[in-house]
């Protein structure tokens, strides 16, 4: 089964200057519910902004497989377990 999660402000935006646009510990945490022990599949700039913020807080991001969808065949990382690069199409 694949499950997603989405969050948005009320203008719909999902990000701001690589960061969440708001603060709610409750859906910080629920997220942590629900992603653990899953494949947690994202995109470049939210893995990026995730690992910095650990970088600096000084803990290890979470024990889960990240895959995270590029457009960068060339994107590597110490932390990812797994990546897939996405070539554009031409119609």
């Amino acid at each position: 089964m694949i499950s997603y999660i989405v969050a948005t402000d009320r203008k719909g935006a999902i990000g701001k200057n690589n960061l969440i646009p708001w603060r709610i510990r409750s859906d910080l945490v629920l997220l942590k519910q629900l992603t653990l022990n899953n494949v947690v599949i994202l995109g470049r700039k939210t893995y990026d902004s995730m690992a910095a913020y650990y970088e600096r807080s000084g803990r290890q991001m979470p024990g889960r497989l990240y895959v995270v969808i590029t457009r960068e065949a060339a994107y590597t990382q110490n932390k990812i377990t797994s990546w897939l690069p996405i070539r554009p199409t031409t119609h």
